[in-house]
């Protein structure tokens, strides 16, 4: 249970609502839609934290930082990110500039937990500095990483001690936690799902001597905390918020996110769906819609013909993308050219590169058009800005075939 206590005295903004008995206080702060709660940015601005959602709306949470503890972030339908859950999609390192409370990991120190073993379609990792990248099969994760998944893409990773998690196309999750040492019978992952299918399955750490007894893996989401033991399950984040999980082995105990109205699930097949404004709801075997969900969800089984046919059509896209700029290359000395001066580039150094110096440009003539002749008087325009249309479109025809 959190206890949230407004700092210096101070009153909770009036937007705020207080829950619970006098004698634990939690306070949430209600956003305009979901768009905000799962997929907006975090930023802060002096005592403020500033939400913008992918539209470029923005919505102020003002003196979020002045708590110490803050109010959790909710929405109308009862989903809602704790400040643990915000604190992991922060896009930098926490130092003493953000003012949470509790210790701050250093933002120069990295500390690798796992690694990439498979990856279809575009998938970036914001590292915990906020720096973002491009991950691919073999890629080393990070304490602190925050995967994000694109149409039609999925991720397959797996931590050092065999742990494997793995989150679905249009998903985002933080790995929050890792710890592995089996001879001090020590074993812990953390992971925080904002939206998506995921998969779990516990590596050595469902092993340790105390595997059974207490939960070695949390995995929250924006209506649950699932607390693992020796188990594999499937879930699902949809775009409301809501959750479902499929218990296929080992025991897991959820909750709401403030760790209330615990439900246990400790035979295969049971499934939890989180329900909204409310406490988990049980059923015996995942229903037809709840699958369905999951398997829209969810990246394909590991070895399956679903996966293999992902795969190979992920490699038929890259073999025409590079078909098709060494084709454009072939057409266009000036493109070929500017590969060649690429390629003899050596580490440390440039190449050097003649630059094209602008001239006058006369009444009526564009620029574009000045400079083309500048560089090949009398030929047509480069075809390079065609190359990146055809690129773009054999990726997402690529991406619409893996979604079918």
């Amino acid at each position: 249970m959190l206890k949230h206590e407004p700092s210096l005295g101070q009153k909770p903004p009036a937007s705020e609502e207080r829950l619970g008995k006098s004698d634990v206080q939690i306070f949430e702060h209600h956003l305009p839609d979901a768009s905000f709660l799962l997929f907006g940015r975090f930023s802060q601005q002096g005592f403020d934290l500033e939400i913008t959602n992918p539209s470029g709306e923005t919505h102020i949470v003002a003196d979020y930082f002045s708590f110490l503890t803050p109010p959790n972030l909710v929405i109308e339908n009862g989903a809602g990110l704790s400040p643990g859950m915000v604190k992991s999609f922060f896009p930098r390192a926490f130092g003493m500039d953000i003012q949470f409370a509790g210790p701050a990991p250093s933002g120069g120190t990295l500390i690798e937990i796992g690694t990439v073993k498979l990856v279809v379609g575009k998938v970036t990792v914001r590292h915990a500095d906020g720096s973002e990248e491009t991950i691919a099969k073999g890629s080393v994760l990070y304490l602190g990483d925050v995967i994000v998944t694109g149409s039609g893409s999925f991720i397959k990773a797996e931590m050092r001690d065999g742990t494997k998690f793995q989150l679905g196309q249009n998903g985002e999750a933080a790995l929050d936690n890792f710890e592995f040492d089996e001879a001090a019978n020590l074993g812990r992952f953390e992971a925080t799902v904002r939206v998506g299918g995921f998969y779990y399955k516990s590596g050595k750490i469902g092993e340790l001597p105390n595997a059974s007894s207490q939960a070695h893996t949390q995995l929250t989401t924006p209506t649950s905390i699932i607390g693992v033991r020796g188990s594999e399950l499937e879930g699902a984040v949809d775009v409301s918020g809501e959750t479902i999980v499929v218990h296929r082995s080992g025991v897991l105990v959820i909750t709401d996110i403030n760790g209330q109205n615990a439900v246990t699930l400790d035979v295969p097949g049971n499934t939890a769906v989180v329900v909204l404004n409310g406490s988990p709801a049980f059923t015996a075997e995942p229903t037809a819609q709840a699958q369905q969900a999951l398997q829209a969800a969810l990246p394909p089984p590991d070895g399956s013909t679903a996966e293999e046919e992902a795969v190979e059509a992920e490699e038929q896209t890259e073999e025409q993308v590079e078909e098709t700029v060494e084709e454009i290359q072939r057409r266009n000395p000036t493109t070929r050219e500017l590969g060649r001066r690429r390629r003899r580039r050596q580490p440390g150094g440039r190449a050097a590169e003649p630059r094209l110096r602008p001239t006058p440009q006369p009444r009526g003539v564009r620029p574009d058009a000045e400079r083309e002749r500048e560089v090949r008087p009398g030929a047509p325009a480069p075809v390079l800005g065609h190359a990146h249309l055809l690129l773009g479109r054999a990726r997402r025809g690529a991406a619409a075939a893996r979604v079918r």
